[in-house]
């Protein structure tokens, strides 16, 4: 990185992001995330030099994993994480254009009400970086920037030429594998049998996953219990979860 790239980056307000626990490492490799993954890694500074657009686009539904991508993104190019919100304090497009930028907007969905500072100054930003030698853009959202929901039509043009690699639902490989990694950070003590009672029961959506997760973790330190299929059936039925 050059001297005056390195100036311009501690001159500037961007906000950055702690990558502890988001390590590449610890990324859980998925078939519903392989492709995504494979063509993340694929995107690179020599790609760029060979022609390939520095906009590009991780995109899936809630709790994929697109954030633990970007922050990896991040971390290994010394990148820095941009919202929607901080787009609309009209930030100098000029000078964010100098460096690599990860903009998360997948809190914000389809961006129906990111309004028009925002769409102005992303639109200006696209056009910096693109036209530009020192810089790239990565996106996370939930829905591919070709069906985002917005008001100029120069921006809506430019999403739709920018390359997106899917996160698909899990399969129902990718489910135990989940279960059992969600099971592990939240130190959950699991009977083994849970895994194919849930498995049988619970939709395939990284998002259940998370909320079934979450409720055992309440039930098992409410009643200070092991989570078995007996406890799950008298617990998880009642409230409708499974």
């Amino acid at each position: 990185m050059s001297h005056s790239l390195e100036r311009s980056q501690r001159n500037l307000p961007l906000p950055t992001t702690s990558n502890e626990g988001f390590e590449e490492g610890s990324f859980l490799h998925l078939n519903a995330n392989a492709n995504a993954y494979a063509s993340l890694r694929a995107w690179h500074p020599r790609a760029w030099a060979n022609g390939q657009s520095r906009v590009f686009a991780i995109c899936g539904p809630a709790k994929s994993g697109k954030s633990h991508l970007g922050e990896v993104w991040r971390a290994q190019l010394s990148a820095s994480s941009i919202t929607p919100k901080f787009l609309r304090q009209r930030h100098d497009t000029t000078s964010l254009a100098k460096n690599f930028l990860w903009l998360d907007v997948a809190g914000d969905d389809n961006l129906s009400d990111a309004g028009a500072l925002f769409e102005k100054q992303l639109y200006a930003l696209y056009n910096e970086i693109t036209q530009g030698e020192h810089s790239a853009l990565l996106i996370t959202a939930r829905l591919s920037p070709a069906s985002w929901h917005l008001s100029l039509p120069d921006l809506r043009s430019r999403m739709r030429a920018v390359a997106c690699s899917s996160i698909f639902d899990p399969d129902d490989e990718d489910s135990a594998r989940i279960l059992e990694k969600i099971f592990r950070v939240r130190q959950l003590d699991v009977d083994e049998r849970v895994y194919p009672y849930l498995l049988r029961r619970i939709e395939r959506s990284f998002l259940a996953h998370h909320e079934i997760a979450e409720r055992l973790d309440s039930l098992s330190l409410t009643h200070k219990r092991k989570i078995t299929v007996p406890f799950l059936s008298q617990n998880l039925v009642a409230d409708r979860l499974i």
